[in-house]
């Protein structure tokens, strides 16, 4: 799912390494990037959704601007330096439509990094365009979709008909829990998500207590919806929804004396959540999903991310999830670039990602991605299903060696 974002729509380009929120590129949709040979620059798109019901105060800019910034500084792709322009969706399809036209026709970028919660609006005329997109498969099914060779989602191809993976499942099982809920908004991302995760569970013998789908988005009205949940007897929940309304829920649970094994959110990693101490309150000993390596794993990939952020993006200590997330969409965009050739146009964008088989986003991912299949994924990233699960614990999240990742295999079902 997705999550959190937010902020201004124009920022001041970067000193002395041309990260540019602000600037004009010279290169259309489907033409080559400007300049030639070590010169010029290439333009990108950030879909954001600044405004509206998917907004929270935070976009994925930071991540794409550090990225950006460590490889300008690093020479750029074959000489030239990546820029970026980032537009607002209103958080509804016609803006989403909008800010991609936008970007497209005035502000001719090269490719799109869709950092937006719901690519729906957009996906007709960025296909029609031939225009490159780099974003999370849970903003439109269309990425698992073979005549939509134009989308790449960072965590793979995901099946349209969501696939089902005991990844969570293995997870609960490792917790000690037996008996799981599921809780999600009305949009097909959500509530499929909830409905192949509780098949999941069933498959390694945990029994679903209690499923609900129809929880209006960004609603905190969640005394009933406790009561029921702790009248299932569940003792392990699933939450793809956005982190207000799951941490007024488990601190719900918690007042009505509800004990969870395991309450896996897919939202709220991250410093968002740690500078909130209403929020720290609520999640203690909660379980954060990530699909990448979480900063606290110490390793190359993670120490190479947090010094670029706190070199070029001014952030320090514990990221929010939404600035790893616009990393991981800029590091897929470069490794496109590397693979378009010399001078990048969409087409041999398209053409040379489709050909990556061992992207690992710089070392965050446990298994690599192959972007020469459509529609093999489930749930997290690979060809494992994998993803990364903390836990809170006093004011750190801490890595769970069981899930560091936990991955699972595919049932052979479909929710759809």
């Amino acid at each position: 799912m997705k999550r959190r974002h937010l902020q201004a729509i124009c920022f001041g380009a970067v000193a002395l390494l041309g990260v540019a929120a602000c600037s004009s590129a010279a290169s259309g949709g489907s033409s080559a990037a400007s300049g030639s040979g070590s010169g010029g620059t290439i333009n990108v798109g950030l879909l954001s959704d600044v405004t509206g019901a998917y907004a929270s105060g935070r976009t994925m800019e930071e991540g794409v601007k550090a990225r950006f910034a460590l490889q300008n500084a690093e020479g750029g792709v074959d000489g030239k330096k990546l820029t970026y322009e980032q537009v607002d969706t209103t958080s509804t399809v016609p803006g989403t439509l909008s800010a991609a036209q936008t970007l497209v026709q005035n502000d001719h970028v090269l490719g799109i990094l869709d950092g937006a919660f719901n690519l729906s609006g957009a996906v007709g005329f960025l296909k029609q365009q031939n225009v490159p997109v780099v974003g999370f498969s849970t903003a439109s099914q269309d990425f698992g979709e073979a005549t939509f060779t134009n989308m790449f989602s960072v965590t793979g191809s995901s099946n349209p008909g969501f696939l089902v993976t005991t990844t969570y499942g293995n997870f609960f099982k490792s917790q000690g829990a037996t008996r799981v809920a599921g809780v999600g908004y009305p949009d097909a991302s959500s509530s499929n998500s909830v409905i192949a995760t509780m098949k999941g569970a069933q498959a390694v013998g945990l029994n679903v207590a209690y499923q609900n789908t129809s929880l209006p988005i960004g609603s905190t009205d969640v005394g009933a919806l406790a009561l029921n949940i702790k009248k299932s007897g569940a003792d392990a929940i699933y939450l793809p929804i956005l982190e207000d309304t799951a941490f007024a829920l488990l601190a719900q649970l918690k007042e009505d004396g509800v004990k969870l094994k395991a309450a896996v959110l897919l939202t709220g990693y991250g410093q968002a959540t740690l500078g909130s101490p209403p929020a720290v309150a609520a999640a203690q000993g909660d379980d954060f999903m990530t699909f990448q390596q979480q900063a606290e794993a110490n390793t190359p990939a993670t120490k190479q991310m947090l010094a670029a952020f706190a070199k070029y993006a001014s952030l320090t200590g514990e990221p929010y999830y939404d600035d790893i997330q616009g990393w991981v969409l800029a590091d897929l965009f470069i490794r496109g670039l590397e693979a378009a050739g010399g001078n990048p146009t969409a087409s041999s964008f398209i053409s040379g990602l489709r050909k990556v088989n061992n992207y690992v986003a710089g070392g965050l991912y446990a298994k690599p991605i192959d972007f020469s299949q459509f529609g093999n994924l489930g749930i997290g990233v690979g060809p494992g299903n994998c993803v990364y699960i903390s836990k809170l614990q006093g004011s750190t999240f801490h890595v769970l060696p069981a899930a560091n990742p936990v991955c699972g295999t595919s049932t052979g079902q479909t929710v759809s």
